[in-house]
């Protein structure tokens, strides 16, 4: 109130990323965000806190100035800078990769580079390469960074044992670095999540609740644990998690998630209307040309059979952005719900 500035501001904005909680604060965000546009400190931000507001109020106004940023990083020959923007903004994962191997080119010890390489290997569907990028990040800086993402690409490949030791490690490694508390809490739910993929609930559950112990209004944690109530039948206990969770990221898959669980309690009345609120929320994104949602947005149709030529061609549009598995499966899966078995197997 006594000095509107933009350092203070955007402070307070990056309070709300790491508590995950007050809307007021939001708002304050994208006040400071509107009045320092003309800012040159505006343009060298370079992490993806702004964009995820205002992806999640349905603005775009922020792409135009990254894309100054980004270019001015590229002027100054800081590639490192360049392909952090990158990520965050773009989907050319091709460029992306460019932009890694340009980096690399002039700092071949620079361990982001390799990460964000690997990124975009994962992105484009070359696993091998992924891995192999992966693993010179974890040579170069073994941290919780390095060995999450080895942990990742472990756990999309099948090794499961090696997933889950190498999260374990990037855990240990966060702690023992005293890294941000979110940043630990969001490995625990990671390897939690593995756990529920393999079956073992109850391990899953052991590493939600310790996340949650450091954050309790950790969203990512609370939409986990939602999910292990709703496969164990705690409808109640998993609507009102949910619910607790669209308080905080009003994210379109958490409301398809909460939809369904009114569908199996037999409310269907309730899930359609949640399933009315996604699909205007998937519009959004789609409108202001943010792509991160496409596969989702095409399951969404084909699961409901809203709209499956629509859901076609978003996903065709996914796959020409991602080559990984999840966009050839959604193709996949909307070929067989137009009944086309040849082309989706």
């Amino acid at each position: 109130q006594i000095q509107p500035d933009y350092q203070f501001l955007i402070s307070v904005g990056d309070i709300v990323v790491r508590i995950y909680l007050d809307r007021d604060l939001v708002d304050d965000f994208s006040v400071a965000l509107e009045r320092n546009r003309d800012s040159k400190y505006f343009l060298t931000i370079e992490n993806r806190v702004q964009f995820n507001f205002y992806i999640a109020l349905g603005s775009k106004g922020l792409l135009g100035d990254f894309q100054v940023s980004r270019k001015l990083a590229e002027e100054k020959g800081d590639w490192a800078k360049s392909i952090r923007i990158d990520v965050a903004f773009d989907d050319d994962f091709a460029k992306t990769l460019r932009h890694a191997q340009k980096a690399i080119e002039i700092n071949d010890i620079e361990a982001s580079a390799y990460g964000i390489m690997g990124d975009a290997y994962i992105e484009l569907g070359k696993y091998e390469k992924a891995k192999k990028a992966y693993e010179k990040m974890a040579k170069l800086e073994p941290s919780l960074y390095s060995l999450s993402r080895l942990s990742h690409i472990k756990d999309i490949t099948g090794d499961t044992e090696g997933s889950i030791n190498d999260i374990k490690k990037s855990i240990s490694s966060g702690i023992r670095h005293r890294l941000p508390k979110e940043n630990i809490d969001w490995a625990e739910v990671i390897l939690g999540s593995i756990y529920f993929n393999t079956g073992d609930l109850e391990n899953a559950e052991i590493h939600y609740k310790k996340s949650l112990s450091f954050l309790k209004n950790y969203y990512l944690a609370l939409e986990h644990k939602a999910e292990l109530n709703a496969v164990k039948g705690n409808y109640k206990k998993a609507i009102k998690m949910y619910n607790r969770v669209l308080e905080i990221n009003p994210n379109p898959d958490f409301y398809i998630a909460l939809a369904d669980v009114f569908a199996k309690q037999g409310n269907q009345d309730k899930a359609n209307e949640l399933y009315e609120i996604a699909k205007g929320k998937y519009e959004t994104y789609l409108n202001n040309g943010f792509n991160g949602y496409l596969g989702h947005h095409a399951r969404f149709y084909a699961d409901n059979e809203i709209d499956l030529q629509k859901a076609l061609q978003l996903a065709k549009r996914d796959l020409e952005i991602k080559k990984d598995v999840h966009a050839y499966d959604t193709l996949a899966w909307v070929y067989y719900k137009l009944g086309d078995y040849i082309k989706s197997s």
